[in-house]
């Protein structure tokens, strides 16, 4: 399940990266941990080139109210 998106203009293209919580309850553990050092493992879709788009993980935090991506 997506609970939050973010937008990103990068070299590579317009790039919304999907946060998302997975099925598995076995993952849940893993996921937390992974929040917990802002390094989300996300979906992240590359509107501009869609062939670019992959499962990854990228760096995140706060900012106005929000999160942005920093890596």
């Amino acid at each position: 399940m997506v609970y939050h998106v973010i937008e990103t203009n990068t070299e590579f293209g317009l790039v919304n990266d999907l946060l998302y919580v997975s099925n598995n309850t076995d993952q849940w553990e893993m996921e937390q941990e992974d929040l917990s050092y802002k390094t989300p493992c996300v979906y992240c879709v590359n509107t501009t080139y869609p062939d670019y788009s992959e499962f990854g993980s990228i760096g995140i935090q706060s900012s106005g109210g929000g999160l942005i991506r920093v890596g």
